[in-house]
C-alpha cells in the first residue's frame, strides 16, 4: 500500500514539474518573439544585443491569439506617464514604455505583434474591456459615445490626483455652460463632468452652492458628490467648491439646467421657485397640509446637521420667513 501511495505521490510531481516546463516554454516562446518584433522595430542605438532580456509581465491567451505586456530590460523605462484613448477607452500607464509607449500587445494567431492601438484599428481586438485588470500600473476609464474631452480632463485628473491610489474611474460628461456671448461657439465654457471614483470619506458632506444643495452620506475623494467642472478654454479642472469660489459665471443655471443638488424652497419640486413654493409653506405653517417627507434631507455633514427645502432662508427653522424670502427672491429683493 505504501508503495502505491509513493508512486501516486511522484507522478503527482512529475506532472506537476511537466506542466510548469510546459508553461515556461510557452512564456519563453512569447518572449523570443518579442524579442525579435524589439529587434525589428527599435532604433539601431535601442535594439538589443545577445545577452539582453525581455520580460512578460502580463499575458492572457484569447480567440484572436496572447494579449500580454512586456518590458525591455536592457532600457530604462520613463518615470513618465502615458494617457491614450482607444476606441471606447481611455488607458493609462504609469511609465512610458519601448518600442511602444503604453506597453501592451498582441500576438496574433499568426505570431505577428501588433500593439494595443494597431491591433484594435486592424479589428483583431474589437472590444477592449479585457485589459481593465491587466496590471497595476495601468488605469483604464470606459467612456460614452458623446464624452469629447475624456482625453484632456482625464489626462489632467491622473497629472493632479495621483495620491498613491489605484483609481477606479466611471466617467460622464454632463451640462455644458455657454455664455451670452458664445452661443454661436462649438466650445461651452465648462462642462460638468461626472468623475466618480473607488474612494470615499467616511462622513456625510453637505454642501451649498447659492440656492442649491448637495448632500451625500459618504464623501467621493478627491471631489465631493463625483463632481467637477472642466473648463476647455483653459485646460482647467476644478471642484465644485473651487468653481463656485471663484464665482464661475452661470454656476447657479448649471445646477438648474444640469439637474444637480436641490433648489431650497422648491416645494413642488419643479426647479423653479414661484409663488406656489411660498403659497405652499405657507399651508404647512397654517396646518392645511403637512410638508411632504423629501423635505428633510441629509444627516450629519460639514455645513449641517439636517436641511429643510423649505427653509429657504437658512435658519434651520421652518415657518413663515421662508415663504417670505421667497416672494422677496421672486421680488428681486434682498431677503
Amino acid at each position: 500500500m505504501k508503495k502505491i501511495i509513493s508512486f501516486v505521490l511522484v507522478l503527482v510531481l512529475l506532472l506537476g514539474v511537466c506542466a510548469t516546463v510546459g508553461a515556461a516554454e510557452t512564456d519563453t516562446e512569447l518572449q523570443q518573439k518579442f524579442y525579435n518584433y524589439c529587434l525589428e522595430v527599435l532604433p539601431e542605438d535601442m535594439k538589443p544585443s545577445e545577452d539582453d532580456l525581455v520580460k512578460i509581465t502580463f499575458a492572457k491567451e484569447m480567440d484572436y491569439g496572447t494579449l500580454f505586456a512586456a518590458d525591455c530590460l536592457w532600457i530604462e523605462s520613463e518615470k513618465t506617464p502615458v494617457y491614450k484613448t482607444i476606441g471606447n477607452f481611455f488607458i493609462q500607464s504609469d511609465y512610458t514604455n519601448y518600442p511602444y509607449d503604453l506597453g501592451i500587445y498582441v500576438c496574433s494567431s499568426t505570431d505577428e505583434i501588433y500593439t494595443l492601438e494597431d491591433a484594435h484599428n486592424e479589428g483583431i481586438i474589437p472590444d477592449l474591456s479585457v485589459i481593465k485588470n491587466i496590471s497595476e500600473n495601468y488605469s483604464t476609464v470606459k467612456l460614452g459615445e458623446d464624452d469629447k474631452y475624456a482625453q484632456a480632463v482625464l489626462s489632467k485628473f491622473f497629472e493632479e490626483y495621483t495620491y498613491g491610489f489605484e483609481w477606479n474611474l466611471n466617467y460622464y460628461e454632463g451640462y455644458e455652460y455657454y455664455a451670452s456671448d458664445n452661443l454661436n461657439q462649438s466650445t461651452p465654457d465648462y462642462v460638468i463632468i461626472s468623475l466618480n471614483t473607488n474612494f470615499y470619506y467616511d462622513m456625510g458632506v453637505t454642501r451649498f452652492y447659492g440656492n442649491y444643495v448637495m448632500i451625500d452620506d459618504n464623501g467621493m475623494i478627491p471631489f465631493y458628490f463625483g463632481k467637477c467642472v472642466y473648463i476647455p478654454a483653459e485646460n482647467k479642472l476644478l471642484s465644485l467648491d473651487e468653481a463656485y469660489a471663484i464665482n464661475l459665471e452661470g454656476f447657479e443655471k448649471a445646477f438648474a439646467e444640469g439637474n444637480l443638488g436641490k433648489l431650497m424652497g422648491d416645494m413642488d419640486k419643479d426647479r423653479k421657485l414661484t409663488i406656489r413654493d411660498a403659497t405652499y409653506i405657507q399651508k404647512c405653517i397654517a396646518g392645511l397640509m403637512a410638508f411632504p417627507k423629501g423635505d428633510i434631507v441629509g444627516g450629519v455633514g460639514l455645513d449641517s446637521a439636517v436641511v429643510y427645502i423649505s427653509d429657504f432662508n437658512r435658519d434651520c427653522q421652518r415657518n413663515i420667513k421662508d415663504a417670505t424670502a421667497i416672494q422677496k427672491y421672486i421680488a428681486g429683493l434682498e431677503y
